[in-house]
């Protein structure tokens, strides 16, 4: 996997661990869902850094492709702050992490919106669906995933 910046990223070892971690989706092109997932997660870093707390913010591309271009653009038009991390990856590597995280690769027209949340050892802990998703869940779920 790589971000936005070109760095490679290997998700379990990199992405997870040492902190709780908060992961959303995003496809690349899509209008719907996607745009309500990243407001979501600059809102929570918004409560994370007015708390003075800290989380791990990660969004996937669900785009199975090299589209880090295309995803500097994406991140461009919503502006998060430094603490998110977004990656992508090519076909090979983006699948079966996908898979393994429940999140089909998708098409812009069919794919779900969730949230999921990993604790400090980067065991997976909850799901959130976008139907009970709220900035404010989403952050009370992160905090609790920090907890020794």
């Amino acid at each position: 996997m790589r971000d936005i910046h070109g760095r490679t990223w290997e998700f379990r070892r990199n992405a997870l661990g040492g902190t709780a971690t908060l992961v959303s989706f995003t496809l690349v092109g899509c209008v719907k869902l996607c745009p309500v997932s990243d407001h979501y997660m600059n809102l929570v870093e918004d409560l994370l850094r007015s708390s003075g707390r800290e989380a791990r913010l990660v969004t996937l591309t669900i785009n199975p492709d090299d589209r880090s271009e295309e995803l500097r653009r994406h991140v461009d038009q919503f502006a998060p702050g430094t603490n998110r991390v977004f990656l992508t990856g090519e076909i090979l590597e983006l699948v079966p992490l996908l898979d393994s995280l429940g999140m089909p690769a998708g098409t812009t027209d069919d794919h779900p919106l969730f949230f999921l949340i990993f604790d400090r050892s980067g065991r997976m802990v909850r799901r959130i669906s976008e139907a009970t998703a709220s900035p404010e869940l989403l952050l009370d779920a992160v905090l609790a995933a920090d907890r020794p």
